[in-house]
């Protein structure tokens, strides 16, 4: 027992000598009991400690489509992909967009004909979404 051991695992120990006034089987299980919670902490702390993923919305549209699909055209940056998220944001919510980023998005099949998002639209509209709320606008 060290003066840096946890109070938990101090506990668990003085449970398990012989003096504990619990009967000892029941002594031994609150000692079990205590070392296991202990550890259930430790792997819960070190879980927040790591950073929380982030969807890539490069599974969904790849940077050699997106750059096929934008070649020619003049945005003011080279960034497509914030443009292409606020894009399809836009057109869930029946918001236009206009005519060339419209087309852009058709053509990597986000959008059908009618500006509703696809399947592949939904899940880039899920990553949009989620980027929104972590980094915001």
């Amino acid at each position: 027992m060290t003066a840096q051991q946890p109070e938990a695992l101090r506990l668990a120990d003085a449970l398990t000598i012989p003096e504990c006034t619990l009967e000892h089987g029941d002594c031994m299980k609150a000692g079990e009991l205590l070392r296991t919670l202990h550890a259930r902490v430790q792997d819960l702390e070190a879980q927040q400690e790591r950073k929380p993923l982030t969807p890539d919305s490069s599974k969904v549209v790849s940077d050699e489509d997106l750059l096929r699909a934008f070649a020619g055209t003049n945005f003011g940056t080279t960034d497509y992909r914030p443009l292409l998220h606020q894009a399809v944001l836009k057109k869930a919510c029946d918001y236009h967009c206009g005519h060339t980023i419209t087309q852009i998005m058709k053509e990597l099949g986000l959008i059908g004909t009618n500006g509703r998002p696809l399947k592949k639209g939904v899940n880039m509209l899920r990553i949009a979404y989620h980027e929104q709320m972590v980094k915001g606008p």
